[in-house]
C-alpha cells in the first residue's frame, strides 16, 4: 500500500487514487470479487471482529496474513502422530483420555470429503461408555485482564465431529478446566467457547463466569462432512467477547456469531487452551477432528 490508500476505521481498504499497484489490487470486502490471473485482492476481513488484511489469489482462495510472530505471545497447537500430542509451540500439551482405548491418533489423509482430506488428528472416545478424548495447554495461557491493557485474547480453532451421534458432547476454546472431560461444558466455571451438551441437538457457544453462564444456540446442527472454523476475541481488560463459526471455504459470510456482554470468565482467571469430546452414552467411539488451534495475546 502507499499514501493513496488506508484501512478506515470500519475495517475497510478505501481506494483514493489507484486501486492497483504491481498487481496488487486494495478493495473493501463488501465488493470483493475474484481478481483477475496474475493479479491479487487485499482487504480487509473482520475475525469475531479483530480485523485483519486478508488476500484473495485468482484462484478465489482467501487467507488472512500472519501478524509479526515477534510482537505478540503465540501458542499453537498442530496435528502430529500418535505418540506425541503436539509440538511445543508457546507451550507444551497435555493429553485427556479416559476409558478403554479413548486415545488420539493421525489418520492417513483420503479423498473421501473435505474432512477426511484435512490434515488433523483425530480424538476418539473408545469403546467405554463415558470414554472421553481431549488436549489443553498445560500451563494456563491466557485470561481476559482487570487493568488497561492487561489480558484479552484471540483465539481460533479448525476442527469437525468426524464421528458424530447425537448424544456427545465436546467442547473447544478456553476454560479453567484441567481434566479430561466429564460432564456438559455449559456447567465449566470460567469457560468459553463452542460445544455442545449431551442434550443438544445443535452447536452451542458458551461462556460461564464464576458463578453463572449463558449459552446462544448457533441452530447449526452438527455434520461429519462440515469443517468448521472458530473465532473468539476479547480485548484486554474486556467486557464483552465474541465468537464466530465460519467455513473455512468462505471466511466472509459467518455461519453463526454471537457478541456475549455478560457471565464472561472471571478476568484475573488463568484460562487453559483445550479441545474434548466424550461419550455418554454406548461403546461406539465417537471422533473429534482438530486441524489447529491457535491463541495470540498481546503479551
Amino acid at each position: 500500500a502507499d499514501s493513496n490508500h488506508a484501512i478506515s476505521a470500519s475495517g475497510q481498504i478505501s481506494m483514493v487514487v489507484q486501486p492497483t499497484h504491481n498487481a496488487v489490487s486494495l478493495v473493501s470486502s463488501s465488493s470483493l470479487t475474484t481478481p483477475p490471473v496474475g493479479t491479487l485482492a487485499l482487504y480487509a476481513q473482520s475475525f469475531s471482529n479483530k480485523c485483519q488484511i486478508a488476500q484473495m489469489d485468482s484462484n478465489g482462495r482467501q487467507d488472512p496474513l500472519q501478524r509479526a510472530l515477534y510482537t505478540n505471545n503465540i501458542v499453537i497447537w498442530m496435528p502430529n502422530d500418535a505418540a506425541v500430542v503436539a509440538p511445543a509451540f508457546g507451550t507444551s500439551w497435555t493429553a485427556r483420555n479416559s476409558g478403554t482405548a479413548a486415545a488420539q491418533a493421525r489418520p492417513v489423509i483420503a479423498s473421501t470429503n473435505l474432512v477426511t482430506a484435512m490434515t488433523r488428528n483425530t480424538f476418539g472416545t473408545g469403546t467405554t461408555a463415558t470414554g472421553a478424548s481431549g488436549i489443553q495447554t498445560t500451563n494456563a495461557v491466557a485470561m481476559i485482564g482487570n487493568v488497561a491493557n492487561m489480558g484479552g485474547f484471540f483465539m481460533y480453532a479448525r476442527f469437525s465431529l468426524e464421528t458424530y451421534l447425537a448424544s456427545e458432547r465436546f467442547f473447544i476454546g478456553l476454560s479453567a478446566n484441567n481434566a479430561a472431560m466429564a460432564a456438559d461444558s455449559s456447567g465449566w466455571l470460567n469457560s468459553i467457547g463452542v460445544g455442545k451438551d449431551a442434550a443438544d441437538t445443535t452447536l452451542q457457544f458458551i461462556t460461564h463466569s464464576a458463578s453463572a453462564g449463558t449459552k446462544n444456540n448457533t441452530t447449526l446442527t452438527p455434520s461429519a462432512t462440515q469443517i468448521y472454523d472458530l473465532y473468539i476475541f476479547v480485548l484486554p481488560n474486556g467486557t464483552q467477547a465474541q465468537l464466530t463459526l465460519m467455513d473455512p471455504n468462505n471466511i466472509t459470510t459467518p455461519l453463526a456469531y454471537v457478541v456475549f456482554n455478560s457471565n464472561l470468565p472471571a478476568n484475573t482467571t488463568p484460562l487453559y487452551m483445550q479441545a474434548h469430546i466424550q461419550s455418554t452414552v454406548g461403546i461406539t467411539a465417537k471422533q473429534l477432528s482438530l486441524s489447529k488451534m491457535y491463541l495470540e495475546t498481546d503479551c
